[in-house]
Order: structure tokens, then C-alpha cells, then sequence
């Protein structure tokens, strides 16, 4: 992976959908419980009238029972879509969306049923349609794609209802159409906006998340890197305050203090290392680092590198082998790759057993335009489940041949400077065999 990923928030700007399929999935849950809680009022309110309406049509048509069937059964239908909507589970979004939009068909049909069965009744059938346009486009909570269709519908019937009606340009009923279609204008208009607003705002929240867990996870992250920083440059310091301390107070002899000297450059050593570490890990957390991409031959400076660690591979008696040509360069940040390759090797050093081999190979990749390092040891290698979590700074450190122990920001800043430089690194390894990383760094593509 050459950089984080960042989520694909593409989408479709005609239908109004994310492109990326688990965004569009997270979309649907963020609004289902409002667009659940907007058909049930809808619903509810629906209900409600019904019932009102029940009890007025028994004082206003006590002879006529089917007109009380109507609106009992009405109502009853409505309590029973309700009820329908606590079946749906939010990972079945699209469910609601249909529910919804064959409740709005389903009233339509109710609404031509009885405006055309009562005497002048279809007066109002514009009306009513207009009003299910608005329900449609705003409060009952259907996409855009599903309110297009069904607004059409609404339109394409009650023009279908006035042709076959035979109405003429002044009947009432012809003359609502501009007004049904300046309805049905603003309600696409509406809907479009409306769902267009709410992805926005999704995608705002969504990458306000993001920031906050990303801060999140480095609070975490710097709580524990300095509770291990603190232990680490501590100790080396303390006991230089220790040993000259113990000079001072001639409580040591000059051979002595030639021996601890000794250890204690080494301790210092690796404290140097951990701060140089530590300070261009800072950079890169606070992006103030820049990068200046050169070609340059790597093996000069990897023979300058070894040189650094010389005492320490001579101390376990350690062979190593460097092959790579000396024609051979790489295209990155020179600074940032000597970190990289110092932490790889200082690692490599600290695992490998006494009298054990560090091999560092290079060659080109021709068909991929890239130049691939691996550096490998045979040391004592990695548990494969501690692998994934190997470029995280992580609480359980592995401990070295010689038991000492590193912070756990190498391999980190490793991977970010990889990342930097557009490469990659992998690492495999195998419990008792050693363990081998390997980067590739892609060349400049030479335009012709």
C-alpha cells in the first residue's frame, strides 16, 4: 500500500449514489432510523385522520355502510403498514425505500378510487395528487431515484384520468394540469437537493470521524510511546549519572571506569538512535517534512552504513553480505532512505544470533520499473500474528538475541518513509528461520 487509503466518496450525480458499494451501505443505515421515524409519522398521521374521519362519517352517512367500511378498513390497512416497518432491519435499507413507495402508490390509488366515485369529487384530484407529491419528495423519506418515478406516475395517471374523462380546456379538471406539473417541477427539483444535501452532509460527518479517530488513535499512540521513551531514554541516562557519580567520588578505578565506558557507549548509542527516530517520526506527524526525491547509487551509502555498525556486527561475530551492483540507484529522499536502512539493518543485527549471516541484495525490476532491497537474516524470526501489527507502534515489543529491547517507532517510520517515497515493504518471516524485508522502489518513467 503506497499511502492511507482514503475512502472513494464518488457518486453518481444524476441518480445519487456512492459508487463505492460499503459507502453507499453506510449512507442507508446513517439515514434509515430518520427515514423510518418519517414514514411512521406519516403513517401515524395518516391513521389518526382515518379514525377521525370514521367517527364523523357516522353522523354524516348513518345509512350508507360501505362508506364506514371505507374508512375502517382504510385505517385499519394504515395501522397494519406500521406495523410492517418494525419487520425491517436497518441492514435491509432498501426494503423501507420499497415499502414506502407502494404506501405512496397505494394511496394514490385510494385517493382515485374515491375521487371518482363521489359526485364532483375529482375536483380535488389535483390537489390530492400534489399534496402526495410533496409527501413524496420531502417527509416520507425516499431517495431520489425511488421519488422520480413515482411522482411520474402520479403525473402520467392524471393525465392518463383527464384524456379518458374527455374533459374539455375549460373543464376544471384540464385546467390543474400547469398547476399539477409546476408541482411536480418543484417536487423533483426538491428531492434532488434535498438527498443531494444529505450525502454532503454524510460525507462531511463521515471524514469528521475520520479526523477524530485518526487523533484518536494518536493520543493512544503517543500515551504509549512515551511511557516506553520515558523507560528507555532514562535508564542510559541514569546510570551515566551513576558512573561518574562513582568517579567523582573515586569509588571506581580508572580501568573500571574504562569498562563501563564501554557499556555505556553503547547505551548511548542506541538512545541516540531512538531520538534521532523519535524526531523524524514528529516530522511526519506534524507534516512539517519534506521530501526531495534524487537518483543516487545506493551502495556507497549502504558501505558508509555498515561502517557505523562495524564494532556491533563484530561483537556477535556476525557475517554480511552485501550484493548490489555498484552501478545501481534508486530515485527517494537520501536522507529519509539511511533511516530506513539503518533501522532495517540495526533490527537485523539485534535478532540475528552469534555467528549468524545478514544478507542485503538489490536489483532492478525491469518490467515493473522498480528497484527491489531485501535485507535477511537468520535470526530467530516473527510469529505470523505479530507480523500484521509490525509497522504499528505497538505495547508488546520483541525481544533481541542479546535482550534488548527497541521502542517499537523503527519499523514505523520505516513504513511511513516508504510510503513517503512511493514504495512498498513487506516483511515474511518464519519462527527459528529469520526474517527478510523487502522494499521496492519505483524508477522515474522516462516520457519519450
Amino acid at each position: 500500500m503506497k499511502a492511507t487509503e482514503v475512502p472513494n466518496y464518488n457518486y453518481n450525480n444524476t441518480f445519487l449514489f456512492f459508487e463505492d458499494k460499503q459507502i453507499e451501505r453506510a449512507f442507508n443505515r446513517g439515514r434509515y432510523r430518520q427515514d423510518l421515524q418519517s414514514l411512521r409519522f406519516v403513517l401515524g398521521f395518516a391513521t389518526v385522520l382515518s379514525i377521525c374521519y370514521l367517527f364523523f362519517d357516522l353522523y354524516r352517512y348513518t345509512d350508507n355502510i360501505n362508506a364506514l367500511i371505507f374508512r375502517g378498513g382504510l385505517a385499519l390497512v394504515l395501522m397494519t403498514f406500521v406495523l410492517a416497518t418494525y419487520l425491517i432491519q436497518p441492514s435491509k435499507y432498501k426494503q423501507l425505500q420499497f415499502l414506502a413507495f407502494f404506501i405512496a402508490i397505494f394511496t394514490a390509488v385510494v385517493g382515485f378510487l374515491q375521487n371518482t366515485s363521489e359526485e364532483q369529487g375529482e375536483l380535488f384530484l389535483s390537489n390530492f395528487l400534489s399534496s402526495g407529491i410533496f409527501l413524496s419528495c420531502t417527509i416520507l423519506g425516499l431517495r431520489f431515484r425511488y421519488v422520480l418515478p413515482l411522482i411520474t406516475i402520479f403525473l402520467v395517471a392524471y393525465l392518463i384520468h383527464v384524456s379518458l374523462m374527455d374533459y374539455g380546456v375549460n373543464d376544471y379538471q384540464f385546467t390543474q394540469i400547469p398547476q399539477l406539473f409546476t408541482f411536480y417541477v418543484i417536487g423533483v427539483i426538491t428531492s434532488y437537493l434535498w438527498d443531494k444535501q444529505k450525502m454532503v452532509l454524510f460525507m462531511k460527518e463521515s471524514k469528521l470521524h475520520q479526523q477524530y479517530d485518526t487523533v484518536d488513535k494518536l493520543n493512544h499512540v503517543k500515551d504509549r510511546l512515551f511511557s516506553t521513551i520515558s523507560h528507555d531514554v532514562r535508564g542510559p541516562i541514569m546510570n551515566l549519572k551513576g558512573v561518574i557519580e562513582l568517579f567523582k567520588k573515586g569509588a571506581i578505578s580508572d580501568s573500571e571506569l574504562k569498562q563501563l565506558v564501554q557499556s555505556l557507549d553503547k547505551e548511548i548509542g542506541k538512545t541516540s538512535t531512538l531520538i534521532d527516530n523519535l524526531l523524524a517520526w514528529s516530522k511526519t506527524q506534524l507534516k512539517g517534512i519534506e521530501i526531495t526525491k534524487e537518483k543516487y547509487q545506493l551502495k556507497p551509502q549502504l558501505e558508509k552504513l555498515l561502517e557505523l555498525y562495524k564494532a556491533q556486527i563484530e561483537e556477535k561475530n556476525l557475517t554480511l553480505q552485501l550484493s548490489i551492483s555498484n552501478d545501481d540507484t534508486i530515485f527517494a529522499d537520501r536522507e529519509m532512505m539511511l533511516i530506513v536502512f539503518r533501522n532495517l539493518l540495526s533490527n537485523a543485527i539485534k535478532f540475528t544470533p552469534i555467528g549468524g549471516k545478514i544478507e542485503i541484495n538489490g536489483h532492478e525490476i525491469t518490467n515493473e520499473h522498480c528497484y527491489l532491497i531485501s535485507v535477511k537474516d537468520n535470526g530467530k524470526g516473527i510469529a505470523s500474528e505479530k507480523i500484521k501489527n509490525l509497522f504499528k507502534i505497538e505495547k508488546d515489543r520483541i525481544l533481541g538475541t542479546t535482550h534488548d529491547r527497541g521502542a517499537g517507532l523503527g519499523l514505523t517510520l520505516v513504513k511511513e518513509f516508504i510510503d513517503l517515497n512511493n514504495g512498498e515493504i513487506n516483511c515474511s518471516s518464519k519462527l527459528g528461520s529469520g526474517t527478510t524485508f523487502e522494499i521496492k522502489l519505483p524508477h522515474p518513467v522516462t516520457k519519450a
